[in-house]
């Protein structure tokens, strides 16, 4: 199945059901729904427009159909290269990637290696520049698709996170949060201070019927998980220890959001955290 048609029904059910979804906490109900939303919404069904090109045209319009995730501030994901040496991914679409290493060769086979996932690949050079290559992927493996599939939707979540207006927060939420950002999924991050070197933050996500929640404060993590009823979110319950997946794709969409230059310096060193605890 063509990725750009999973990827439809995903957001076409997301429109279908965004409506009756609870707002998380800190939020303005009515607030929320009546700004917020209708520009989440308003993009959604443009990213859903993107995804309806007919399939002789994604050959000849590929930049139009397929999104290239910036992934140069991060060395999350790699290629590793026929001569066992690696090298960083610095854009990835479901239509190719841009290596930073230079090759002689037009058809590699590489391995591509994201947090401990790996999948072998094989990739046609189709340009060179200095120190990098761009290429584009040989066939529409579905395995492949399957493979990119949910990172580049993390991704994509991250990099839409923005800005939630004043007027959509409960003045609790906004005395102990210094950045409050919604985006697609629906994804939220609140973030105590912008400056301090030990942040407290809380990520909000959804993962098919679940919401998962991450909470970074004192460097200390803990996640938690509730399940979505009918478009009602029962309580979250706290897992008994940090939970491994949970934390991988809360640095996804972090390392989508971090594509926005504003937030980088912000949420460069949760970022390392998250990972040094992955590899502890």
């Amino acid at each position: 199945m063509p990725a750009w048609t999973s990827m439809l029904e995903f957001i076409n059910i997301l429109l279908a059901n965004f409506q009756h979804v609870k707002p998380p906490r800190g939020f303005d109900e009515e607030a929320t729904f009546d700004m917020a939303t209708k520009n989440l919404l308003s993009s959604l069904k443009g990213l859903t427009d993107r995804f309806r090109a007919k399939p002789d045209e994604v050959t000849m319009k590929e930049s139009r159909v397929y999104q290239r995730f910036d992934l140069t501030h991060s060395t999350l994901f790699r290629a590793q290269l026929p001569d066992g040496s690696s090298a960083p991914i610095l854009n990835l679409s479901f239509g190719g990637m841009r290596l930073g290493t230079e090759h002689d060769a037009d058809n590699i086979p590489i391995v591509i290696r994201v947090l401990g996932r790996t999948l072998p690949s094989q990739i046609g050079v189709t340009h060179r520049g200095s120190k990098f290559i761009g290429s584009r992927f040989d066939k529409a493996d579905p395995a492949l698709l399957k493979f990119l599939q949910p990172l580049l939707e993390a991704l994509e979540h991250g990099l839409s996170l923005r800005k939630i207006a004043a007027t959509a927060l409960k003045e609790s939420t906004k005395e102990r949060y210094e950045l409050i950002l919604r985006g697609e999924g629906p994804t939220d991050l609140l973030l105590a201070s912008l400056s301090d070197p030990t942040p407290h933050m809380i990520l909000t996500f959804r993962v098919e019927k679940e919401y998962l929640e991450l909470t970074l404060k004192d460097d200390r993590i803990a996640t938690a998980r509730t399940t979505d009823l009918h478009g009602v979110a029962a309580r979250m319950s706290l897992d008994k220890a940090p939970d491994p997946k949970t934390i991988e794709q809360s640095l996804l969409i972090l390392t989508g959001a971090m594509a926005q230059e504003d937030l980088q310096k912000a949420l460069g060193p949760i970022a390392d955290t998250l990972r040094k605890h992955l590899q502890a």
